[in-house]
């Protein structure tokens, strides 16, 4: 379980030798694998201190990003941005995804939609600014559900085309829906089934997709016979508690399984974060 405090509050501060420095370009990140089999990211002494620009501070430790990297120090190497879900130390991943939330948010904003003119840095806030008509963005993030559909003992986990990792049912939220209409609506139109008795269990920021994923548990109502959407999934079926596989990759999605994999259905009396959230 990670312990680190993130703060991620507008709050500039000088880099210091130590520092992390984000290189990004669209879907990589720039890493080096150590010989112990983690990885880390360069440092502001690796990077320079030129062109960065404040993300946010985990403990000690600040994060930058770089904002022109037509070079790059010796020895890192771009890697697909979700190679980092498999890797060590988990709190690293949790900041490149959190840091890939900006840069894509930075990336896709810098002129004003409603004018045209290139956007500015608010020197106090998290925000770019419009000279010209005074238009602010603020960034982004898209809320998305996750469920855990139960039957008894069983729970329901799905396959994507292209992919044999098992997955719970999972969707964005609509506009003019709650989250709980969304859980309703997805499980519907993923699997052909029902579900009732929604339970909430918690959330996760997503960064790799901007998302802020909402979990939930679920019995399934009447028939359990799933009627997977092809187009959505390659295959859904239900597994017994014990024949569950552990999880390695920490995400919500992979907590709910673990959860009732040892637990069954949820229960409060038992804390959520024993497990692998970020």
């Amino acid at each position: 379980m990670i312990t680190n405090h993130i703060y991620n509050q507008y709050d500039p501060q000088d880099p210091s030798p130590r520092d992390t420095v984000f290189f990004f370009r669209r879907g990589e990140v720039l890493i080096r694998t150590l010989p112990s089999g983690e990885y880390r990211c360069p440092t502001v002494e690796e990077a320079g201190s030129q062109c960065l620009r404040y993300l946010f501070r985990i403990d000690d430790t600040c994060y930058f990003m770089r904002e022109e990297s037509e070079t790059v120090p010796e020895g890192y190497e771009y890697v697909n941005i979700r190679h980092t879900r498999t890797l060590s130390p988990h709190d690293l991943s949790f900041a490149v995804m959190t840091g890939y939330h900006l840069y894509q948010w930075y990336h896709y904003h810098q002129f004003c939609g409603r004018c045209g003119t290139r956007l500015e840095h608010h020197p106090r806030d998290r925000k770019m600014i419009c000279p010209e008509c005074g238009h602010a963005v603020y960034p982004y993030v898209k809320p998305a559900i996750i469920v855990a559909i139960t039957d008894g003992d069983r729970l329901l986990l799905t396959t994507r085309p292209g992919h044999d990792i098992r997955a719970l049912v999972a969707g964005y939220c609509e506009i003019g829906e709650s989250a709980e209409e969304a859980v309703s609506r997805e499980v519907r139109e993923e699997t052909g089934l029902a579900v009732t008795d929604l339970k909430y269990f918690g959330t996760q920021p997503w960064g790799y997709d901007a998302n802020l994923m909402i979990g939930y548990f679920a019995r399934v109502k009447g028939d359990p016979t799933p009627h997977p959407d092809m187009n959505e999934l390659s295959g859904a079926v239900w597994v017994p508690r014990e024949e569950i596989e552990d999880q390695a990759i920490p995400s919500l999605g992979s907590e709910m399984i673990m959860y009732f994999k040892y637990h069954g259905w949820f229960s409060e009396e038992v804390p959520s974060e024993e497990y692998f959230r970020f």
